[in-house]
């Protein structure tokens, strides 16, 4: 007999609704109470369903049921709101409620089923209203699957063809770019995955189910692509990211990876990928090839480093290395960050749990260029933001990484804190990697830049002052449009992390170092007269691994020329690129395989040692897809949006109006 649910410690049974104390007080959270709601629907004893019925109560008096209301429909965040002021909180709410109804509506009372419709149908129509941007993705994902499965639930034609054609819309806004913007993130990418899992588990429509698949595969591919085997976390750059994912208090995004594959949310073959990737491995997407923006992965055994040609999100982590722990010990991270006003850890106000949290938020725009394990980045506040009383780039080594020494140039820097000269070279040291930071130019605002050393909550910190003073300014020089702009104040930097030699630290740190050569050049400042005019700053690295630049404008705070790897994917064992604006055939070579195809949107996988292979294509109107193993052609009978795999013999093609094996 089923045991009935164990009700949790943050229920409040005056209010029947989740609590969540904070700081600024106790709030109850409609959608943590929505989904507790489902979950003893799901469970289904009879003291589960009399509760249930309680708590759907509770949540559905907190939905805007009037019809002069610009948000009608959608959900308060919190029962002690007032307004509606995240939008979000209505799919949040329907994601949970439109599969409880498919599944297990028959399990409630006649009245208690009618409120839920009647909730779900008003929610449907904020939803429809909202028409929420593709690019905002696990939103995306949600309103697809609320639209989808809410529609066929309802019998609402318009609205099932409403999330069908946001998902396909999806699927081909992400395939031309080559990545969702909100791009592996260890938070947000769980979000999506999930959404489109239940999507394509519980829809009745063929073809959006097929769709639902594809984004799971691209979504899952790079997931796996990106896993850390050593720290078992989601390597870098993240388009958002919160602190405990950062600081290796929420669990390894692995164990999330294994779980989706034991429970069949991602398929089979990305399991097996995934073990047969290289330790040693380089991973580039596009993101948003029109904004320049892309990322870029180096995965060594000991440590990952990854960086954006162009950050996005102040959650996001624009460059981030993961670096093996010490033994037996947990793994630390090394992250940077432009930081106005001397904040810190608490003082961002986070309105999602109504707390101050401790996520420390990216306040600047950040650009880069990395080559291997090494990054040339540029740090700016954002523009627009003219008044505050400090400007700081900040790295941080947070306190699971065993630094076991500093170095300033060639000398060990003995006790901190330290100021140090601007332009000096760093090395922190563990007992596996060196990571070289030196800062290559860096902006006088009003008084000299400073560098500090230092530890601060358990982290290492190394602190580049842009300014910094008592009051509040307001910089004129930083406006534009303005009559005193000059370009945004930089700070360019040079990092790079590399694996411990077998040589004394101090002869270690000063190899790494002479190997190097580093030029960086900045025009002089000069008043803005027209649109078109730059500021170039530019910057060269030669070592070892060869060479690479670094050259943007300072004005716009943009690249001078598109970076390259910019759209599609490269990687071991996978590649995906854009032919669908040509007729002419071309040709994509992942590990053993070739792919052929015209006019086509090609992702493809292939798993070494053995027959398996995976592929998305995601254009309309694609040519003859073959894919060529050894001296095997086969052809794919793909004639519009699908997918298709080839084990054990077998080839197997899901497309969008039909499905052919």
């Amino acid at each position: 007999m089923t045991v009935s649910l164990t009700v949790p410690k943050e229920f409040d049974r005056a209010r029947n609704l989740m609590a969540h104390a904070t700081e600024h007080g106790t709030f109850h959270e409609t959608r943590r109470s929505c989904r507790f709601a489902c979950d003893l629907v799901a469970n289904g004893t009879d003291r589960d369903l009399v509760l249930a019925q309680e708590v759907l109560a509770a949540v559905l008096a907190c939905q805007v049921t009037d019809p002069t209301d610009v948000h009608a429909g959608n959900f308060l965040w919190m029962a002690e709101d007032d307004r509606i002021e995240d939008l979000n909180a209505v799919v949040f709410c329907l994601e949970h409620l439109i599969p409880m109804m498919l599944r297990h509506g028959d399990r409630l009372p006649t009245d208690t089923r009618a409120r839920a419709l009647d909730a779900i149908r008003l929610g449907l129509e904020e939803v429809l209203r909202l028409d929420v941007w593709m690019g905002y993705s696990n939103i995306t994902a949600l309103s697809v699957l609320c639209c989808c499965l809410g529609g066929e639930l309802l019998g609402r034609t318009e609205i099932l063809d409403a999330g069908s054609a946001k998902l396909e819309a999806w699927v081909g806004f992400t395939a031309e770019s080559g990545h969702v913007l909100e791009f592996n993130s260890p938070t947000y990418a769980a979000v999506s995955i999930r959404a489109l899992g239940r999507l394509r588990d519980l829809v009745a429509c063929p073809d959006t189910a097929v769709l639902a698949d594809m984004m799971l595969w691209r979504l899952g591919l790079s997931y796996a692509l990106h896993l850390h085997r050593a720290t078992g976390r989601l390597a870098g750059p993240h388009g958002r990211a919160y602190q405990p994912s950062i600081d290796g208090e929420a669990p390894p995004e692995s164990q999330t990876f294994v779980e989706w594959l034991d429970t069949g949310l991602l398929p089979g073959w990305l399991g097996e990928l995934y073990r047969a990737l290289p330790d040693h491995r380089e991973v580039r997407e596009g993101i948003l090839a029109s904004e320049q923006i892309a990322m870029h992965t180096a995965l060594e055994p000991a440590f990952a480093v990854g960086s954006v040609t162009r950050s996005v999100h102040p959650q996001g982590n624009a460059v981030i290395g993961h670096l093996q722990g010490t033994g037996d010990a947990p793994g630390g991270v090394l992250y940077a960050r432009h930081i106005l006003d001397d904040k810190w850890l608490g003082d961002f106000y986070h309105a999602t749990d109504r707390s101050h949290s401790r996520n420390l938020m990216d306040e600047g725009d950040f650009l880069g260029i990395q080559h291997g394990t090494a990054v040339l980045g540029a740090y700016a506040p954002h523009a627009g933001r003219t008044t505050f009383r400090s400007a700081r780039t900040a790295f941080i080594w947070t306190q699971r990484v065993a630094v076991t020494a500093v170095y300033v140039n060639d000398e060990s820097a003995g006790n901190l804190p330290l100021t140090v000269v601007p332009g000096s070279r760093l090395t922190i040291c563990t007992d596996r990697v060196l990571c070289l930071l030196q800062p290559l130019h860096l902006p006088d605002l009003l008084q000299p830049a400073t560098v500090e050393l230092h530890r601060r909550g358990g982290d290492l910190v190394c602190d580049i002052y842009h300014y910094r003073a008592k009051d509040t300014k307001r910089f004129w020089d930083l406006a534009w449009p303005g009559a005193f702009y000059k370009g945004r104040p930089a700070c360019i930097f040079f990092l790079a992390v590399r694996p411990r030699r077998d040589l004394p630290l101090a002869d270690d740190v000063r190899s790494r170092w002479s190997e190097l050569s580093i030029e960086c050049t900045v025009a002089p400042a000069r008043t803005r007269t027209h649109l078109r005019e730059q500021r170039r700053a530019a910057a060269t690295v030669s070592g070892p691994d060869g060479s690479f630049s670094f050259d943007v404008d300072l004005m716009d705070f943009r690249h001078r020329t598109q970076p390259a790897g910019g759209t599609g994917l490269t990687a071991p064992l996978a590649a995906q690129c854009n032919w669908q604006d040509t007729d002419e055939e071309h040709s994509l070579r992942v590990a053993d395989a070739e792919v052929r195809a015209s006019g086509a949107n090609i992702l493809f996988a292939r798993e070494p040692a053995s027959d398996t292979w995976a592929l998305v294509q995601a254009a309309d109107n694609p040519g003859p897809v073959s894919v060529r193993v050894g001296e095997t052609s086969r052809r794919v009978p793909l004639t519009g949006k699908g997918l298709a795999t080839y084990a054990a013999g077998r080839l197997t093609v899901r497309q969008m109006h039909s499905s052919t094996t």
